[in-house]
């Protein structure tokens, strides 16, 4: 058994020397536009080459995805549409007219009377 210099833990055979370059670059919260660029670039290698679920690079990409949504979220939030914003949206793609739905809420009836 080898100790593990990162975890502490004894592993089972030798250490992925691999997992020795990712433990030196550390991921860390991004807080330039500058970082945030790398980890696109960073996180952009694993759509090509998805890594297998449970191994450093799998952990690695989790961790990458992350930092990049919380960055975004800070620097970019998306505020919740309006109310009236969000009827008209679910409106166009039914076909519904303006007409209709001001009488259903009116009356309570997909009928307007004249």
């Amino acid at each position: 058994m080898v100790k593990c210099e990162f975890c502490f833990r004894p592993q089972q055979g030798r250490i992925n020397p691999k997992d020795r370059v990712m433990a030196k670059n550390m991921i860390r919260p991004i807080r330039t536009e500058t970082e945030y660029d790398e980890a696109l670039d960073e996180i952009e290698r694993y759509f090509d080459n998805e890594p297998k679920p449970g191994t450093a690079e799998a952990d690695r990409f989790d961790l990458l995805a992350l930092i990049i949504e919380d960055y975004e979220r800070k620097c970019w939030p998306i505020d919740p549409p309006e109310a009236i914003d969000a009827i008209r949206y679910r409106m166009e793609p039914l076909a519904i007219r303006k007409e209709t739905s001001v009488a259903c809420s009116a009356r309570g009836s997909a009928h307007p009377t004249s």
